[in-house]
């Protein structure tokens, strides 16, 4: 499992999380640090990706792009609630901040 979250208390969070639960989990500050790894992880590997990773890096357009990179299981991360799934066929889901594995 990857987040991509440019938030330090939410990688915090789902750190503290996943060691507690026994997920693993790889964490990435930034789109780009990601981006120059991506090729490590298989295609499977779900994604976990925020939706505002700072100026310009909108995180539901990102993810169109690792959809096209092949990746198939993409979830948009968000304290927004406008979003809806619709607009974005290339999420698996929109969902809140709180780790999934956690829930």
């Amino acid at each position: 499992m990857i987040l991509i979250d440019d938030d330090q208390l939410i990688r915090l969070s789902w750190k503290l999380s996943a060691r507690k639960k026994e997920v693993p989990l790889v964490i990435f500050e930034s789109f780009h640090a990601f981006e120059l790894c991506f090729h490590d992880y298989s295609f499977d590997t779900p994604i976990y990706i925020d939706s505002d990773l700072g100026p310009h890096e909108k995180g539901e357009l990102l993810a169109q792009r690792l959809k096209e990179q092949g990746f198939k299981e993409i979830h948009l991360t968000t304290s927004y609630p406008h979003f809806k799934l619709s607009d974005f066929p290339w999420l698996s889901s929109i969902r809140t901040k709180i780790p999934p594995f956690s829930e």
